[in-house]
């Protein structure tokens, strides 16, 4: 059977015509739904195993052809279908605050022959409170004497060290990526060091202001979804291929 021979098939939500039905009854949909035409070579009717195999390779390339375009302009690196596994060297704040441990961390990573390396960037007023405790994995390693700000002021960079860091990581052949966690500010500094991409942690998945600010910059962004619901991954998707920018997503 072909959708020609196909009158109309729904599950409530969804309505399925024939191309003949459409084009003789027009307003068959009524108000109450939203036409779409299906091009043929993208439209699979499965019907046996290697249908669905056909509409599994349909998807992958799609997915391909969407990401395709997300390049980092450090050395020419891609991410993306097809393309070599791009291997991120996560420091993040292993350096505890000491600027010397952080840059023998981006020598360990380059001697690993990663494709990046990452450090955090933040104003540690801007990330906690004073009232806020430590967490259980934390008190274990650093006893009850702290809390949040106290043990993120001794873990933060100046904006200098982090400008340091960035220069040895491009000298060794790394491309240097950081995330912040204090807001947009620190995205522009880092920005203004020329970062070629953005990386933003799971925590600030849905910090609109944010994210509206690194669409903005053209540059491509890597959201961290470790945190997030499938619901929240997906407002954040949404919200980018509504601004029209590329991006891509870890988790």
């Amino acid at each position: 059977m072909t959708y020609d021979d196909l009158k109309t098939w729904h599950n409530g939500q969804i309505y399925i015509a024939g191309k003949k039905l459409i084009l003789s009854h027009g307003d068959w949909y009524k108000e109450n739904c939203l036409p779409y035409i299906c091009p043929d070579d993208t439209f699979v009717n499965i019907d046996n195993p290697q249908d669905l195999m056909l509409a599994e390779r349909l998807i992958l390339e799609k997915r391909c052809q969407m990401v395709n375009g997300i390049t980092l302009n450090a050395g020419g690196k891609k991410i993306g279908y097809g393309k070599p596994c791009f291997i991120i060297a996560e420091a993040g704040v292993n350096h505890n605050g000491d600027i010397d441990l952080a840059l023998r961390l981006v020598d360990a990573a380059a001697k690993a022959a990663v494709d990046a390396v990452k450090f955090q960037y933040f104003d540690p007023p801007n990330v906690t409170t004073s009232e806020t405790g430590l967490a259980k994995y934390q008190r274990k390693k650093l006893g009850n004497g702290e809390n949040q700000i106290e043990m993120l002021k001794k873990l933060a960079l100046t904006e200098s060290e982090i400008a340091r860091l960035k220069t040895h990581a491009e000298e060794k052949g790394l491309i240097f990526m950081c995330t912040s966690h204090s807001g947009v500010n620190e995205y522009k500094i880092l920005d203004r060091m020329g970062v070629v991409a953005h990386k933003v942690g799971s925590g600030d998945l849905l910090n609109l202001p944010v994210l509206k600010y690194l669409a903005g910059t053209g540059k491509p962004i890597i959201l961290g979804t470790g945190m997030a619901t499938l619901d929240e991954v997906k407002a954040a998707y949404r919200f980018f291929v509504r601004d029209g920018r590329h991006h891509s997503e870890d988790h």
